[in-house]
Formats: structure tokens, C-alpha cells, sequence
């Protein structure tokens, strides 16, 4: 299906989109205004299903700057591109899925160095408890501030569980609700 539309309006207004999917019908005189009206077609291509479930955007990593970074750059290289693309909706398939794959090794990447950053803080809090325990009490400060910076990244992971808890329980819904439900009004 392809739909197709004229449009009247001041072209000092609206960019001209000129190219492939937009082209220029006419240009119409306004006796009245020193502008024409510029009457053009644009082609809008069927919609590309999104394909299988849903994609979760963790919206904390916008805050990361190294991520918005990486995504400001492949945008740009991503906007230039659009000439190479035989349809406007592959170019913006490919778009999305550009970010999107980004986004996930991003987020694998900063997922496996916490992991491993947490690990050698284990680590290192059970050697410094070592150490307390045989009585060097030189290593009781940095032994507490080890324990303290555990204490924020399990932080960190629990508010992060509780965020995927609450979109699987608005995804599921409350099925034990809908049985008491259906036993209170039966």
C-alpha cells in the first residue's frame, strides 16, 4: 500500500524533501503572499513489522557519557548514509538496529566490567579481613571503605532487579489477583 497526499503550505515553513520519496508536483503562484505554494508527492512506504517481542531500553546508561558518545558518532555516520539505501524505511530499519546492537554490546560490556570489578573487590575485602583478623589493624580503613563501595554496587544491582521485576510484573500482570477475582464475584 502506498499512500499519497498533497500538501499546501509555505516552504519557508517546512523543509523541502527532496530525493527519492518526495517529489515536486507544482509550484503554485499565491497572488496574494510573496510566497508559492509548493504542491508535492511523498511516498510513504508500508510499514516494516517490528519482528519478534519487545526491546527494553535501560534509560540509566543515558546518563553514562562514553554511551551517549558512541551514539551521537554512529548517528552522524548513520544520517550520512541515507543515499546508499534504496527505501527510507530500510535506512531507518538500519538505523535502529545499528543503536540498538550498540546499545546491547554496550551494555554487555559495562555488565561484564562490573562483574569483574565486583569480583576483585571480593577479593580484596577478603584478603583485608584476613589481614584484620591477624591483627593488622592498619588495614581497617581501607577494609571499610571496601566494604562500603560493595555495599553501593549491590546497591546499584538491586534497584536494577527491581526495575526488570516491575516491567515483567506489568508484562505478566497480577495472575494470582485475576484468580481471587474470579473467586470473590463467582
Amino acid at each position: 500500500m502506498e499512500w499519497q497526499f498533497s500538501l499546501q503550505d509555505r516552504s519557508d515553513r517546512y523543509p523541502l524533501c527532496l530525493g527519492a520519496f518526495c517529489q515536486v508536483l507544482d509550484i503554485l503562484p499565491c497572488p496574494f503572499l510573496d510566497h508559492c505554494a509548493v504542491l508535492s508527492s511523498i511516498l510513504v512506504p508500508d510499514a516494516v513489522s517490528p519482528g519478534p517481542g519487545l526491546w527494553k531500553l535501560n534509560t540509566s546508561i543515558l546518563a553514562d557519557d562514553d554511551y551517549v558518545k558512541l551514539i551521537s558518532d554512529a548517528r552522524l555516520n548513520w544520517r550520512s548514509s541515507i543515499h546508499r539505501f534504496p527505501s527510507l524505511v530500510k535506512w531507518w530499519e538500519d538505523g535502529k538496529g545499528l543503536i540498538k546492537g550498540l546499545t546491547i554490546r554496550y551494555c554487555c560490556s559495562k555488565s561484564s566490567a562490573w562483574s569483574r570489578n565486583r569480583d576483585l573487590l571480593v577479593c580484596l575485602i577478603n584478603h583485608l579481613k584476613a589481614k584484620v583478623d591477624a591483627g593488622l589493624v592498619s588495614c581497617l580503613g581501607p577494609y571499610h571503605s571496601a566494604l562500603s563501595k560493595l555495599a553501593n554496587l549491590d546497591s546499584l544491582a538491586a534497584k536494577g532487579a527491581q526495575v526488570r521485576f516491575q516491567i515483567k510484573w506489568i508484562e505478566e500482570g497480577d495472575i494470582s489477583l485475576a484468580y481471587f477475582f474470579l473467586l470473590f464475584f463467582a
